[in-house]
């Protein structure tokens, strides 16, 4: 698969007016939702947000923020052990594919091309020090996605990923474009397109998001009855059964840690023969949030 079509290059001067153009397709950090591959974000609240039932927030998060403020000294990184030049366009530049215009991509850094070597993308990466080892052998599944729908929205064959955890483990890996994939992937997001453009949601699925989804398509009860399928029957019947599974559950969990508090009394610590401790300090809530108040916390600490 290669481009034949040269990508629109979209200017935007604010966060909002970029955060409207996003709206208008599917970008990088949208393909592992729309397979299914995404932890935070099911394909149903992802329909929401593409059809406007949600709002996108133009405040950056905290985490943004700070992923945002280290993206030039991960880039600088990057360039002086790849010995490579690389180009920032802005942070609210969009590419939008010539070839299938309803995607789009805002990628971090173009990487200039070297000797033999052509134009590739950079793809930049904060994370928590604990994170480090889920890169150990390879990009996480979902950024390599998110990688490999910006290639091909830019037309190029390669890119790379330079990630820095805990504020200084830093490591950069090479990838190329996957035809199989990316032909998968074009029908994939082609395919949820057609459902925002039809107004037909996804399946829902287990998770919040999915939740959260549900309550931005039916915000509020018309007050009608409608006939339930023959198989709700059982959903009812099983949400029984977990109602009461959950009870069992929750009753023994709340047993042994009640055992867990007594064992420790008046200590702050309570420590295991295999090195495991588990703390129970006290905790005092912000008097701003609700009125202040004082309890103790019990929390298990591993080797």
């Amino acid at each position: 698969m290669s481009a034949t079509l040269a990508p629109t290059v979209i200017e935007h001067d604010t966060r909002e007016a970029w955060l409207e153009t996003r709206r208008t397709g599917i970008g990088g950090s949208d393909a592992a939702a729309i397979l299914g591959y995404s932890k935070y974000r099911s394909p149903l609240e992802l329909y929401c947000d593409k059809i406007g039932l949600t709002e996108s927030s133009a405040a950056e998060t905290e985490h943004q923020e700070w992923g945002h403020r280290l993206e030039e000294p991960i880039a600088r990184k990057y360039a002086e052990v790849s010995g490579r030049t690389i180009t920032d366009l802005g942070d609210y530049t969009i590419h939008r594919s010539g070839e299938y215009p309803w995607m789009l991509a805002t990628v971090d850094r173009l990487i200039e091309p070297k000797n033999l070597s052509p134009m590739g993308v950079l793809e930049i990466k904060t994370g928590a020090g604990w994170k480090y080892d889920d890169w150990a052998f390879e990009p996480p599944l979902g950024y390599q996605m998110q990688l490999q729908h910006n290639l091909i929205v830019t037309g190029h064959e390669w890119g790379a990923f330079a990630a820095l955890f805990g504020g200084h483990q830093f490591l950069t890996y090479e990838v190329r474009l996957n035809v199989k994939f990316a032909d998968l992937l074009i029908k994939e997001e082609q395919a949820f397109m057609q459902r925002v453009i039809n107004r037909d949601p996804p399946p829902v699925d287990a998770s919040e998001s999915s939740a959260r989804g549900l309550k931005a398509l039916y915000p509020r009860p018309s007050g009608e009855t409608v006939n339930l399928p023959g198989v709700a029957a059982d959903w009812g019947d099983e949400i029984e059964e977990c109602k009461g599974r959950l009870k069992e559950i929750t009753e023994k969990k709340r047993e042994l840690e009640n055992l867990l508090k007594e064992s420790i009394g008046e200590a702050t610590f309570g420590l295991l023969p295999s090195g495991i401790r588990y703390s129970y300090k006290l905790q005092t809530t912000p008097e701003h949030v609700v009125p202040e108040t004082s309890f103790r916390v019990l929390r298990r600490h591993n080797k």
